[in-house]
């Protein structure tokens, strides 16, 4: 099992959710309060020990000039935790400032060759860019040529932020202008799931991950499209821990009413068939 989305969370960064007004509404939209709790290493392998997750992606920052600054650990911080757990954790960059563009993507260049680097995540609302915006395409052309998977969040924000920058019609240009790019529609794109659906029935590199999203909660039609044949490869579960915890995330996600392969795929396989070969490193050590 995968949760495509964790996050470690420093002394410091959960000082910034309890203080700084955009993470605050966050917490409150999904009515949390473990996000404002430090999370480091060890609460992470004791929580997925706990709920049977094999394999968590963490977040680590990258990027100056952070509209939102969260004083979390980098991404150089985080993949020397992985590189500690080589069998349980990867690593995603995740984009905290777009001051200088040149400066994410010399990161990316830099730690492409890492075996726990996994894909980078783009938080449209967090870097005030639409999704589709000139200065994140130099970021989307990077991932292209080096085969790293992109995660970009979609649908209505908690915090009170633009909307229009996480409009999921806005894949369509990403789509369309990197054709090779693998993308990950994460936190669901409420209330555009029947919009998505269609998007992945389009697009055969476009994923759709419930981070942040108890399965519960998941759309109707989102549930019966995880049972079509294209649909049981494209959805991918993630918690957002601390957001969520990973075992309420689970529970809820086992409960969905979807056939054994279908469930197979969403709690793992198709994460790992989304990493392509940025899992290999992984699965390789696993089978050792």
């Amino acid at each position: 099992m995968v949760d495509f989305w964790a996050n470690l969370r420093s002394e410091t960064a959960a000082e910034a959710w309890k203080t700084i007004r955009v993470f605050r509404q966050a917490s409150e939209a999904r009515g949390s309060t473990t996000s404002l709790q430090p999370r480091g290493v060890a609460e992470t392998l004791s929580d997925m020990d706990a709920c049977g997750i094999d394999v968590s992606i963490v977040s680590g920052m990258a990027g100056v000039e952070a509209l939102f600054p969260q004083q979390n650990y980098s991404i150089e911080d985080v993949l020397g935790f992985c590189g500690e757990h080589p069998t349980r954790l990867l690593a995603a960059l995740t984009i905290e400032g777009l001051g200088s563009v040149s400066h994410i993507c010399r990161a990316i260049e830099e730690h492409a060759s890492n075996p726990a680097f996994a894909l980078v995540r783009v938080v449209p609302i967090f870097v005030q860019e639409p999704l589709n915006g000139a200065r994140l395409y130099p970021v989307y052309e990077r991932c292209e040529a080096l085969g790293i998977p992109v995660s970009i969040n979609v649908g209505i924000p908690g915090p009170r932020l633009r909307v229009a920058h996480q409009d999921p019609l806005l894949l369509d240009d990403v789509l369309i202008d990197f054709p090779e790019l693998t993308v990950v529609a994460s936190h669901m794109g409420h209330p555009w799931e029947a919009l998505l659906i269609r998007m992945m029935r389009k697009y055969r590199r476009l994923y759709l991950s419930n981070s942040a999203w108890l399965a519960k909660y998941l759309a109707p039609e989102v549930v019966a499209f995880m049972d079509s044949s294209v649909g049981r490869n494209r959805l991918i579960f993630a918690s957002d821990a601390p957001l969520i915890a990973p075992s309420r995330a689970l529970d809820e996600a086992k409960r969905l009413p979807i056939s054994e392969p279908a469930l197979t795929g969403f709690l793992g396989t198709n994460a790992l068939e989304a990493l392509g070969a940025r899992a290999e490193p992984i699965v390789a050590a696993r089978a050792a």
